[in-house]
């Protein structure tokens, strides 16, 4: 699979810069409201980046892969290379019925 051009990569940059700027303004001020963030401790925070670093990290890294894996769906690879012969079926069963099989089935399925 083809490396993401540089440009791209940096849409996602700026995506999780922006994101990233309105949370942590709503985060501050609501910490503030709260009195757990003041002049007091304010340094203390600022002195530990390094920390959020690396919880941003952890949150972007599981975020993209939750997004990439609910965008390219479900499937997997479950032959490991051996034939599936899937038998024809009478056409009776439905998928908007087959709450058995496929769970979650949206009751507005068939319209």
């Amino acid at each position: 699979m083809a490396m993401i051009a540089s440009n791209r990569v940096e849409t996602l940059v700026r995506m999780v810069v922006d994101a990233a700027r309105k949370a942590a303004e709503e985060a501050i001020r609501e910490l503030e409201g709260r009195k757990v963030l003041h002049n007091g401790n304010f340094q203390r925070v600022l002195a530990q980046g390094d920390k959020v670093v690396i919880a941003v990290k952890a949150t972007v890294v599981t975020t993209f892969a939750d997004l990439v894996e609910n965008i390219a769906g479900r499937l997997r690879l479950i032959s490991e290379g051996s034939k599936v012969t899937i038998a024809a079926t009478s056409g009776v069963e439905t998928i908007a019925n087959a709450r058995d099989v496929f769970v979650g089935i949206d009751t507005d399925f068939r319209n």
